[in-house]
Formats: structure tokens, C-alpha cells, sequence
């Protein structure tokens, strides 16, 4: 393992484009739709990570900084995973998936990627564990604020919601 810290800073740096591509999108679009937004948070996220990963590997090529190594390729794997979950928290209302889509179950999904990819030992019986109290807190939040969440287009019972909740979480797992 190379001290070579560029490589995870830029992993983590994925994290942060859905939302930077959101909030430009809201400040300079002013008449754009729920459907036009996700669309375009999309194109427009996958042309910065194709273009950040483009640009690293071209200087790399060129040797101003140094080649990949293992565990950076698999922090650099991890920060795509962490792309993809941020974007699906973001944009989960634009896309209208928030019925499946918990931010626990978001949470889930990160901390498998990590055990998997970057600490390496995953032990399913943890994750297992993670996946239950994650629900039990979904379903406590669903039932506790009165299924506020998905306002008054959405009336689905208790019920119904944590079914979707758990029901994502189990497809993860």
C-alpha cells in the first residue's frame, strides 16, 4: 500500500458530485421538472466521473502521478458505489422511488460495499444484523411520524412502507 493519498481523496470526492449536480441544476434551471432533473443529474453524473476517472488515468499514463494500486483501485471502486448511493439518496424523490429507497437501506448498501471492497472480511451474519436494526428503525420512523415522508400524494399505511423499506433492504443483502 502506497501513501499515495490522491486516489482516496478522489474516491471520496464522488460523493459529493450528485448533490453539487443537483443544486447547480436547481439554481440555473428554473423551469425544470422532476423527470427532466433525475435525467440530467444523471448524464450530467456520469459525464464528471467518467471525465474525473478519464483524466486520472491519462496522468497516469503520463506519469504525473503514480499508477493505481490494488487497494486504491478498490477505494477508487468503492467511490463509484458511493456515487451511485448518493445519487439514488438525492434524486430519490425526483425518480420517485422513495417508497423503496431508505436512507438506512442507502446506509446498508455503503456498508457492505465497504466491508466487502476496502476492509475485506465480510461477515454476513454483521450484515444481516445491520439489515434488521435498520428496519426496525425504518418501520419505527414510518410508524412514529405518521408516514409524513411521503406526503399526501403518497398514502400508503405503515405497513405498507416498511414492506417496501425491508423489501429493498432484503434484495440488497
Amino acid at each position: 500500500m502506497k501513501n499515495n493519498l490522491l486516489y482516496y481523496i478522489m474516491s471520496f470526492v464522488m460523493f459529493l458530485f450528485p448533490p453539487l449536480i443537483y443544486f447547480l441544476l436547481m439554481i440555473n434551471v428554473s423551469d425544470i421538472t422532476d423527470s427532466e432533473m433525475w435525467l440530467y443529474g444523471i448524464l450530467i453524473n456520469v459525464v464528471v466521473v467518467s471525465l474525473t476517472t478519464l483524466i486520472m488515468i491519462l496522468l497516469a499514463k503520463k506519469k504525473k502521478i503514480p499508477k493505481m494500486e490494488y487497494d486504491e483501485c478498490q477505494h477508487f471502486l468503492f467511490g463509484y458505489i458511493g456515487n451511485l448511493v448518493v445519487f439514488l439518496y438525492t434524486y430519490q424523490y425526483a425518480m420517485n422511488i422513495e417508497k423503496w429507497v431508505s436512507v438506512f437501506s442507502l446506509v446498508l448498501l455503503l456498508v457492505f460495499a465497504y466491508k466487502f471492497l476496502i476492509s475485506g472480511n465480510v461477515l454476513y451474519r454483521e450484515i444481516m444484523m445491520f439489515a434488521i436494526v435498520y428496519s426496525i428503525l425504518d418501520y419505527m420512523i414510518i410508524v412514529f411520524t405518521g408516514n409524513t415522508l411521503f406526503g399526501p400524494a403518497y398514502q400508503f399505511t405503515s405497513f405498507e412502507s416498511a414492506f417496501f423499506q425491508v423489501l429493498f433492504i432484503l434484495i440488497l443483502v
